[in-house]
């Protein structure tokens, strides 16, 4: 049986090391053993004594630690400020991973999931945004899809940027499309109703 840490530095550690070892899979091209290692890492970044990062996300997990200060007694070992800090950095990472694996897969509301969760952590981290911004053009979203990739755009970095207006581009086109469709139905459908009107005054 593999000896699990019982520190929070060490439980910080171990879920690094499976960090690497799912970023390890995923440049081999074994999605499905990336995500078997990045989904272990929460069960050592979640619940540490005395942490307050995160509250619970919307989706009825937890993002990250809940405030268990009141929970725990004198003398036990609290996590840090610090330690709470690289936790977060930490899950935002392998949330962003997750959230490019299912984009890669064509999971629209996984890469969703993920992409929420990784902006959740990382308010100002741009590939979040990206990512969530990406997984709701999967599932056609283009209005969804332009709100997260207009802040992706803000908050990336000069080389990235022209990446992010491509995407910003394609979905704006296909929102374009979208909308002269809509028009178009609306105007066939109001063209009938008046067509009705008419006959029914000549009968």
């Amino acid at each position: 049986m593999p000896i699990f840490p019982t520190t929070i530095s060490g439980k910080i550690e171990y879920a690094l090391n499976l960090k690497e070892q799912g970023n390890q899979a995923f440049r081999d091209g074994n999605l499905k053993e990336a995500l078997r290692f990045y989904g272990k890492v929460f069960a050592f970044t979640r619940g540490l004594p005395g942490a307050t990062f995160d509250s619970k996300t919307n989706d009825g997990g937890f993002g990250g630690g809940f405030d268990t200060s009141n929970f725990i007694g004198e003398g036990v070992v609290r996590c840090t400020h610090e330690e709470q800090a690289r936790c977060v950095e930490l899950e935002l990472a392998v949330e962003n991973n997750m959230a490019t694996i299912f984009l890669k897969q064509k999971n629209g509301p996984k890469t969703i999931l993920h992409g929420e969760r990784a902006v959740k952590r990382g308010p100002e981290n741009w590939k979040a945004h990206l990512r969530l911004g990406e997984g709701k053009a999967l599932v056609k979203d283009w209005e969804g899809s332009l709100r997260s990739l207009n802040p992706a755009l803000q908050f990336a970095p000069t080389t990235s940027k022209d990446v992010i207006k491509h995407e910003i581009d394609r979905v704006s086109s296909h929102l374009k499309q979208e909308n002269a469709l809509l028009e178009a139905k609306q105007r066939k459908s109001m063209a009938g109703v008046f067509e009705r009107m008419a006959a029914a005054g000549d009968a």
